[in-house]
């Protein structure tokens, strides 16, 4: 099949500045991105690739291969937008990128620096609001770039985000359009390359083979991203689906194996916001079966509201009526043969109509087949009061006496009472198995209520249980009272403290029935391990467990059996905060603060490793844990807390936390397990969240709450001078000059967090001084700023004459010596380990002071190592 479509592919191995380090396996994306467009339907001809090295050779014959230059890809994409369009537009973009405060994600070409000019690059969310207004009516864009910040490339300044050439305001997108972009890692994070291809692009597109999805498992994950057409029986994959339930999870998993953290996502604009999904890929027809609805009596049909139709084999419902089209009997929809169908109708609350055969269920082995939904009046007679097909019910071995007083309590209450604190159409009562609450349908979102209540007394239930290994399942309503478990979670030898830590009790487990309309329910992991017995609506079911630091998802099969579903002994890149706690000897080493107060604490503490290289760690007024690894050196701060946003915001470092200022003001100087001067770092952070966003109010509440703690940092300092310049009441040379006396007063010490760096650079690129060389030396990775041994050169340390403390753990004592050129074996044999902390002397420069010629030339080749590990 050949499709109408188009595709520009970039992949930069090479760049032209030599400052910029080369890449191992861009060009192998653009070629792997140039076949799948060919297998999938994308003519040659309009397949357009630019890379650098040019490798003509690489690509099939027809295709149009270009160099990866500016100039280059601007023409190209002008020659898109002027074109007559098509159905489908894909965009690969493999190469270096950075992410600019306030213009987000920026792709560098090929000729990116030459000159020191940062103007050669594509400011990616300006470009996709001018793709939007492109005749293609489905468009992608698939980035495996890095996102981390712009100050880490060698000593580069400020990058100035280029958008399209076409000026904003002579276009507009389209809202017809619909434009999905799979980014492969987060903002402040890094992209990792993986064995010399991308990892958003080698999963991304194993993911999309069309020969997978010729033959995929009718049970598979990836049957969750098919979006089926009901009237058609046309088969799509939704990209957005597949990204966030399956590839994600893939491409965590890899940079997890590089001791890396990379947090990809999937964003949707435009129809694709709109419908739901982004339809990437069409799939061959099954065989269908023509279902008609009828309503017998058609004159109940009146009083019928929805009705709603479920395929064992597809993940989500048919429901009448369909988006905005009003409910009509007879209809005929086409469902797929060979497997059972489930039909049931919802009526007009105080109907006098009942069904009769609701749930229904029939084989589709015919052509065709009539679904007669059967009503009648008057209503037959009421079940037995004590079936509990009406009520959603808490069951609990031994009855009513091993429920939590909170519920006992609740239950006592008088009928008035009660009634007075109820829901609208809920009531509580009890039984000898356990709780029961009965909701009245005719009350709209009655059930939903019932539901909710009954997810939080079966969480109470079982808490309270825990030491008696008593079962407690809920019963829904329209199930029997008296359930046998269907599902089963096996940790196999790990443990709900090993998989989350300290999140072992946040609720970080999704478990959604796909079999009916109810919310996902939420539970953690210490739930699960301590009541791995559950019922789950039969039917298909997808579990869940997001951590920030990674995500797991499967999906299974529920019926009336039990089904086994198999937890992870680990997710992602966990904390070192972990491994710390579960005595690991090989896991991290833990540096407890040199920290009087916040003017008389030393500016960074060092770490020297086995290999004689120091690095010097900003200090802080919590423990920091260090570890080792093939990636460079783990740096995180350390806390007890079971707070997720402490793992969130300073383990994994990522800044999209929702209303950071809201969350610093609901703790109250308060960490859940943490301590006072837990709070303090974490609202550095909060502060920092919100300055990303450029949300001066949250900021300034933030840094409101820190001064009442007397909390004096050099970020404080520096996020209270981007908030002053941002309300522009100083302008022009007053400006410039408060600026500059603002940075002269700063603290002798480097900011403790790595985005201070990036908001000092952008300071002083305002204040129109020369970026101090130490920061060229820092590593963006680590959330704790850190800088290399270069970097202290570059503050005037000498570490040939650097006068250390060696500190003994076990001793907790401490002695001078002095490192010479080469560390001595006997030195070497005293210190042990891989590294061993050191407090640093006073600082002998000021902050901002630049380095000496020959200590910039001592950090040349220490500097060009790292850009090669980065």
């Amino acid at each position: 099949m050949t499709l109408n479509a188009d595709a520009l592919i970039i992949g930069i191995d090479k760049y032209d500045s030599a400052q910029i380090r080369p890449l191992p396996g861009c060009v192998n994306d653009a070629v792997t991105a140039a076949n799948w467009l060919i297998a999938i339907g994308v003519p040659v001809e309009r397949i357009i690739v630019h890379v650098s090295p040019l490798a003509q050779e690489a690509f099939a014959a027809g295709i149009n291969v270009k160099p990866a230059d500016d100039s280059a890809i601007r023409a190209s994409f002008k020659r898109l937008s002027k074109g007559a369009g098509g159905d489908q537009l894909f965009v690969f973009m493999s190469g270096h990128g950075k992410h600019v405060l306030g213009a987000g994600p920026v792709f560098l070409c090929q000729d990116y620096y030459v000159y020191e000019s940062t103007r050669e690059n594509l400011a990616i969310i300006e470009y996709i609001e001018w793709f939007r207004s492109w005749r293609y009516r489905d468009q992608f864009l698939f980035y495996d770039a890095c996102q981390d910040d712009t100050a880490s490339i060698g000593e580069i300044s400020a990058v100035e985000a280029s958008g399209p050439d076409a000026p904003a305001g002579t276009y507009s997108p389209d809202p017809a359009v619909a434009f999905t972009v799979c980014y492969a890692c987060s903002p402040g994070e890094r992209a990792w390359a993986g064995d010399g291809r991308g990892v958003l692009v080698r999963y991304s597109l194993a993911a999309l083979d069309p020969t997978f999805w010729n033959a995929v498992d009718a049970n598979a994950p990836e049957q969750d991203a098919i979006v089926y057409d009901w009237g058609t029986g046309k088969r799509v994959v939704d990209l957005v689906r597949l990204f966030t339930n399956t590839i994600a999870a893939k491409i965590e998993d890899a940079a997890n194996a590089g001791d890396r953290y990379q947090r990809p996502f999937c964003q949707s604009h435009g129809r694709a916001l709109a419908d739901g999904y982004s339809p990437i890929l069409q799939l061959p027809l099954l065989a269908t079966t023509n279902v008609t609805v009828l309503v017998d009596p058609e004159i109940a049909f009146s009083d019928v509201v929805s009705i709603r139709l479920q395929s064992q084999l597809l993940p989500r419902p048919f429901f009448m009526p369909f988006k905005g089209i009003p409910l009509k009997i007879p209809t005929t929809i086409k469902f797929p043969s060979q497997y059972q169908l489930n039909a049931g109708c919802q009526l007009t609350p105080g109907s006098s109509w009942r069904a009769v055969n609701v749930p229904l269920v029939e084989e589709l082995s015919k052509p065709d087949v009539d679904i007669v939904l059967e009503l009648r009046q008057p209503p037959p007679a009421s079940p037995p009061a004590d079936d509990g097909k009406g009520d959603i019910n808490i069951m609990v071995d031994g009855g009513r006496g091993s429920l939590p007083p909170e519920i006992l309590d609740q239950l006592a209450r008088s009928t008035e009472q009660a009634r007075s604190v109820s829901p609208p159409g809920v009531t509580f009562g009890t039984e000898a198995g356990g709780p029961v609450i009965r909701f009245n349908p005719r009350i709209p979102g009655s059930a939903f209520t019932a539901n909710r209540i009954g997810v939080d007394w079966l969480k109470a239930t079982r808490r309270y249980n825990r030491a008696s290994g008593k079962q407690v399942i809920l019963s829904p309503a329209g199930q029997p009272r008296y359930l046998q478990p269907n599902i089963h979670f096996d940790f196999g030898e790990a443990s709900a403290a090993e998989i989350a830590g300290y999140l072992q009790d946040d609720e970080c487990v999704t478990l959604d029935s796909l079999a009916d309309e109810l919310p996902p329910r939420k539970l953690s992991l210490r739930d699960l391990e301590e009541h791995p017995l559950d019922w789950l609506e039969p039917g298909q079911c997808r579990i869940s467990v997001d951590l920030p630091w990674g995500r797991w998802t499967t999906r299974v099969r529920t019926g009336d059996k039990i089904v086994s579903v198999r937890l992870p002994p680990r997710i992602g890149l966990e904390p070192l905060r972990n491994r710390h706690r579960l005595d690991d000897p090989s896991g991290p080493r833990l540096i407890n603060p040199v920290w009087e107060d916040g003017t008389s604490s030393p500016p960074f503490e060092l770490l020297l490793l086995q290999d004689a290289k120091l690095w010097a760690l900003a200090t802080m007024p919590v423990p920091l844990l260090v570890q080792a690894t093939k990636a460079g050196l783990r740096v995180e701060p350390f806390s007890e807390t079971t707070l997720r946003e402490w793992d969130e915001l300073l383990t994994v470092g990522r800044l999209n936390v929702d209303d950071a200022a809201g969350l610093i003001k609901r703790l109250r100087g308060e960490l859940p397990g943490g301590s006072a001067d837990d709070f303090v770092v974490l609202a550095l952070a909060a502060a920092y969240a919100e300055y990303d966003k450029q949300n001066w109010a949250g900021m300034q509440t933030i840094l409101e709450i820190i001064d009442e703690r007397k909390f004096n940092a050099p970020d404080v300092v520096l996020l209270k001078t981007a908030m002053e310049l941002a309300d522009e009441a100083l302008t022009g040379q007053d400006r410039l000059d408060a600026l500059r006396n603002r940075l002269a007063s700063q603290p002798l010490r480097l900011p403790m967090l790595r985005w201070g760096v990036r908001l000092l650079l952008d300071l002083i690129g305002q204040a129109e001084l020369v970026p101090p060389a130490w920061i060229t030396m820092a590593d963006s990775a680590s959330v704790v700023t850190l800088i290399n041994q270069n970097g202290l050169a570059a503050l005037g340390y000498d570490p040939d004459e650097l006068l250390i403390q060696i500190h003994h753990d076990a001793e907790r004592r401490s002695r001078e010596e002095r490192i010479p050129a080469e560390i001595p074996v006997w030195l070497q044999d005293h210190i042990g380990g891989d590294f061993e902390q050191l407090a640093a002397p006073e600082v002998p420069r000021a902050l901002l002071e630049g380095p000496t010629t020959n200590k910039v030339e001592a950090g040349e080749a220490e500097q060009e190592q790292q850009m090669r590990e980065e």
